[in-house]
C-alpha cells in the first residue's frame, strides 16, 4: 500500500508537470499564431508600402520627366548648379549651348566642361547672387561657332529649408537677333531723323503713327505731339473720304507724288511736295509720306518765271521793232516795211509805232511799204485807213506801196474810204514820187 501510494503521488507530480509543459506549449502556440499574424501584417503593410512607394517614385519620374519637357520647351538656356559649380539640372538648350550630351551634364563641374574665359565670366556673375542673396539680370556675349552670340541671364539663388543657398539657378535668353534688331532700328532711327525731308507713317483712319524730327520741325510740334493728331489736322483741306480714295489708290498705284498746302501749329500754311507710298509693316498697313518744304523753291520758280516773261516780253519788244522798223530816208521822210503776216494785233502795234515816229521824226510824209506781206487778217483793210486817218491827223500824207492782191480785196470793201492816200505798186515807185514832191 505504502508502494502504491508513492506512485500515485509519483504519477501526479509527473501529471502536473505534463500538465505544466502542455500549458506552455499551448501558450507559446497562440504567441507563434499572434506573432505570425503580426508577420503577416507587417508583410502586408510592406507590401502596400512598396506599392505606395512605387508609384511615388512612378509619378516622381512622371513630374520629372514633365518638368523636364517644360524646361526643355522653354526657348533659353536653364540650368541649376550647387555652390561647387556642379550640375544639378539642365535642359537641352544650355546642353546645346555646351556642347555636350544630356547624360553627361548632370553632376559635372562648370570648369570641366567650360572653356576658362566661360568660367571666369561665370564665377563673376554668381557672385552677386551669392552674396546679395538676389537676383541679377544682365547681359553675356560669347564666341560659339565663328558668331558672337548675345545673352540676357537672370541668376537666382536657391535656399534649402534652413535658409542657406545650395544652388544659383539661371535662365539664359539668346537675344542675338534683337540685339541686331535694335540696332537696325536704332540705325533707321538716326537715319529717319537725320534726313532733312519730313517723313510720316499714318493709318487708314488717317491717324499719324510717327513723324520724324525734320516733319516736326517743319509744323512747329514736337514729334509725339504729332502722334496725337491726324493727316486732316496738318492738311486742312483734305477730308476723310479723299484720303481713305487715296488709300484705294496707292494700294493698287504704289507711289503717288502731288503738291499740297499744309498747316503750321501756328497756323500759317506753307506749300509742299508730298511723296506717298503704300506698305505693310508687322501685318499693319500705312501710308508713308515724304514731305518737301518747297517755300523756296516755289519763290525760285515764280521769280524765274517773271524773268522768263521778261525775256519774253524783250524778244516780241524786239521782234516787233525788227518787223516794223522806221526807217529816215530824209527830212520829214519815214519808211515803214512790214513783212510777214498782217492781223489786228500787229495793226495796233503798227499805229503806235507809227505815230511815235511821226511826232518824233516831225515827218511830213510816210512811206508803208507792204511788198513783204505774206498774210492779210480780214478787218485789216478797215484799220489800215484809221492808220492813214491818224497820220493824216499829225500832218502828214500817207504813201502805200507794194499792195498785194489780198489787201487789195480788203481795201476795196471799205465803204468810206479815206481820201489823200497816195498808192504805188513798187517801193522804187513810191519813193520816186516821195522825191519827186520834194523837188517842186
Amino acid at each position: 500500500m505504502i508502494i502504491n501510494n508513492e506512485l500515485v503521488g509519483t504519477l501526479e507530480q509527473e501529471n502536473e508537470r505534463l500538465r505544466a509543459e502542455n500549458d506552455q506549449l499551448y501558450r507559446r502556440c497562440i504567441e507563434a499564431e499572434h506573432e505570425r499574424d503580426m508577420l503577416q501584417a507587417a508583410q502586408i503593410q510592406a507590401e502596400s508600402r512598396q506599392r505606395e512607394l512605387e508609384y511615388a517614385n512612378h509619378e516622381l519620374r512622371n513630374r520629372q520627366t514633365l518638368f523636364q519637357t517644360l524646361i526643355d520647351s522653354i526657348p533659353a538656356a536653364i540650368a541649376v548648379r550647387d555652390r561647387r559649380g556642379r550640375f544639378l539640372l539642365a535642359n537641352r538648350h544650355m546642353v546645346a549651348q555646351l556642347h555636350v550630351d544630356c547624360d553627361e551634364i548632370i553632376g559635372k563641374a562648370d570648369y570641366e566642361l567650360l572653356p576658362e574665359h566661360l568660367i571666369q565670366q561665370w564665377r563673376k556673375s554668381d557672385q552677386p547672387v551669392l552674396t546679395q542673396r538676389q537676383s541679377t539680370e544682365r547681359e553675356e556675349s560669347f564666341f560659339d561657332q565663328g558668331t558672337w552670340h548675345t545673352l540676357l541671364t537672370n541668376r537666382f539663388p536657391l535656399f534649402n529649408d534652413h535658409g542657406s543657398i545650395y544652388g544659383i539657378g539661371s535662365i539664359a535668353t539668346d537675344i542675338t537677333e534683337r540685339k541686331q534688331m535694335e540696332e537696325q532700328l536704332q540705325l533707321a532711327q538716326f537715319a529717319l531723323d537725320s534726313s532733312t525731308d519730313g517723313i510720316q507713317f499714318a493709318n487708314r483712319d488717317a491717324q499719324i503713327v510717327y513723324a520724324n524730327q525734320a516733319f516736326a520741325t517743319m509744323l512747329g510740334y514736337q514729334p509725339d505731339e504729332l502722334q496725337r493728331l491726324s493727316v486732316l489736322d496738318v492738311d486742312p483741306e483734305l477730308t476723310l473720304p479723299e484720303w481713305q480714295q487715296l488709300w484705294d489708290q496707292l494700294k493698287q498705284h504704289q507711289g503717288w507724288r502731288f503738291e499740297r498746302q499744309l498747316q503750321r501749329k501756328d497756323g500759317s500754311c506753307f506749300p509742299s511736295e508730298l511723296v506717298n507710298d503704300y506698305l505693310g509693316f508687322n501685318d499693319c498697313l500705312y501710308i508713308c509720306t515724304f514731305v518737301r518744304d518747297i517755300t523756296e523753291r516755289k519763290r525760285a520758280e515764280q521769280e524765274q518765271a517773271a524773268l522768263h516773261q521778261q525775256i519774253i516780253d524783250a524778244q516780241r519788244e524786239a521782234i516787233r521793232q525788227l518787223r516794223m522798223p522806221i526807217i529816215p530816208m530824209a527830212h520829214g521822210v519815214l519808211l515803214l516795211p512790214c513783212v510777214g503776216a498782217l492781223d489786228r494785233e500787229r495793226m495796233e502795234q503798227m499805229l503806235a509805232t507809227l505815230l511815235n515816229g511821226v511826232a518824233a521824226q516831225h515827218a511830213r510824209v510816210v512811206i508803208l511799204d507792204m511788198t513783204g506781206v505774206a498774210t492779210v487778217e480780214t478787218g485789216v483793210g478797215q484799220d489800215l485807213m484809221q492808220l492813214a486817218q491818224a497820220v493824216q491827223l499829225l500832218g502828214a500824207q500817207m504813201v502805200l506801196t507794194g499792195i498785194s492782191p489780198l489787201l487789195a480785196e480788203e481795201l476795196v470793201q471799205i465803204e468810206h474810204p479815206i481820201k489823200g492816200i497816195v498808192t504805188h505798186n513798187t517801193l522804187q515807185a513810191g519813193v520816186a514820187y516821195v522825191l519827186q514832191q520834194r523837188r517842186r
